[in-house]
């Protein structure tokens, strides 16, 4: 899991300040589904590409995920959960892409409007 929060390193924030940012602001989970990618993109800090390996993650991994996700929404940890599918490219393999959406928008449904649904795709 990634949490993201911009703090200048010469002047670290305080944890609780931190928390109170994550609660008002929520989280961005971005769950890499894959390696493989149509591209190879100089900018692509995950290195993807089309020699990569073509597996998709499991359905293990995608439940320990969501037990993460829960923990931060049941304890008050965060308001609010971003779930962000990307990769590679993480629409080449359409029935496994499929998959991995019908999980994912099941805990949006599950959670309400405490859970968005992106991806971040290169639209091949």
């Amino acid at each position: 899991m990634q949490v993201a929060i911009t703090t200048s390193p010469s002047t670290p924030l305080p944890v609780e300040t931190l928390l109170s940012r994550m609660r008002a602001d929520g989280v961005i989970v971005n769950i890499f589904l894959t390696e493989q990618c149509n591209f190879v993109c100089e900018h692509c800090f995950y290195a993807a590409g089309p020699h990569l390996p073509k597996g998709y993650i499991t359905n293990e991994t995608l439940g320990k995920i969501k037990r993460c996700i829960d923990i931060l929404l049941d304890d008050l940890i965060v308001q609010r959960v971003t779930v962000n599918l990307i990769g590679g490219e993480p629409t080449l393999n359409l029935k496994e892409f499929k998959r991995c959406y019908d999980i994912t928008m099941e805990w949006c449904r599950e959670r309400g409007y405490q859970i968005n649904w992106e991806m971040t795709t290169n639209g091949w």
